[in-house]
């Protein structure tokens, strides 16, 4: 208890007070007030006013965009590889099984970069990337920037918790159960929707939720692959508004994404 209020209850409360108080920065704006007083303007500013879809709603939308491409990506891939080493005898199995949280491991910025050595094009300048070295001819802007990339890369990182949940859920999955389904004359896909996918839908709700709300907060992609191209997300929006000082402003977007990752 006692460090859960220092780590989590005192940090969230500093950030609440911070965007109900006047700072040295709002003077230049605000008439009549001192810094230190009570005030809504980070609230109306960040809600309300005429930038609000630049601040908020349109990172928002791209935050939302992102995590749910990028769970539906990890989805896919994280399921099908736990079918695969769980419930086949395919050759390999057991070392994808031990090296298929690599990925998690590592920082989420590191699949990011990686792609951008692979995709990069001159819409950046620098040096190319590798396809274009290769080939002569950059991939297009979607293709080397944006929420196309983002995704994948998120999706790439995060499906590790899809493979675990899935894994232990297919494992746990008494085999009576299936073999009464084939006795009772059902075929393979009917065993599958009505035995085994049903037993398995509590894994995949735990690795949607850790998945979207994961990607939600994630800064290292969005940052390489987004800002570069003005494609702003939450994370990335909040640490732009703390790095010049509108500590206020910030915090209204952190405290949205913790109203997320609650619900």
């Amino acid at each position: 208890l006692i460090l859960m209020v220092y780590l989590i209850v005192i940090p969230l409360g500093r950030m609440v007070e911070t965007t109900l108080t006047v700072e040295k920065k709002d003077l230049m704006t605000l008439e009549g007030v001192e810094q230190g007083d009570f005030t809504l303007y980070h609230w109306t500013r960040m809600l309300f006013s005429k930038i609000s879809k630049i601040i908020l709603y349109t990172p928002l939308q791209n935050s939302l965009v992102v995590s749910a491409g990028a769970t539906l990506f990890a989805f896919f891939l994280g399921a099908m590889m736990a079918w695969l080493v769980v419930r086949t005898d395919m050759p390999g199995r057991n070392i994808i099984n031990n090296l298929a949280i690599v990925p998690y491991m590592m920082p989420s910025w590191t699949i990011a970069m990686a792609w951008t050595v692979l995709f990069k094009n001159r819409t950046m300048g620098g040096t190319p990337g590798l396809l274009e070295y290769l080939f002569g001819q950059g991939p297009p802007d979607w293709l080397a920037y944006g929420p196309v990339p983002i995704i994948i890369s998120s999706g790439l990182h995060y499906y590790t918790f899809f493979f675990l949940f899935v894994s232990a859920a297919l494992l746990s999955i008494d085999s009576s159960l299936e073999e009464a389904g084939e006795l009772a004359g059902a075929g393979r896909w009917r065993i599958i929707r009505k035995i085994t996918f049903p037993l398995v839908i509590p894994a995949i709700a735990s690795g949607f939720i850790m998945t979207f709300s994961k990607t939600m907060g994630t800064f290292g992609g969005p940052n390489v692959l987004g800002v570069p191209v003005r494609y702003y997300t939450l994370s990335t929006m909040l640490r732009s508004n703390t790095g010049i000082g509108n500590y206020g402003d910030g915090f209204v977007l952190a405290i949205v994404l913790i109203l997320f990752a609650m619900t």
